[in-house]
């Protein structure tokens, strides 16, 4: 990390379990909340052209009120 910027780095092999995905999710969610994933994460428009990977997320802040 230099400054508030971020870069992956490949530290471990290859892990396709659950376990290893929630490892990742837990390291992204240090750096960034559903605010900012939202603005930056690109949409999938068509349910076809999803791929592993792939998250549902409604970006917000905490203590924002959701709308129903």
């Amino acid at each position: 990390m230099v400054g508030n910027a971020v870069a992956w780095r490949k530290t471990v092999p290859r892990d396709d379990s659950y376990q290893g995905f929630r490892r990742y999710l837990n390291k992204v969610f240090e750096y960034a909340g559903t605010a900012s994933l939202s603005a930056e994460l690109s949409p999938v428009r068509e349910v076809a052209q999803m791929q592993i990977g792939d998250v549902f997320i409604r970006g917000g802040l905490p203590g924002t009120p959701r709308s129903s």
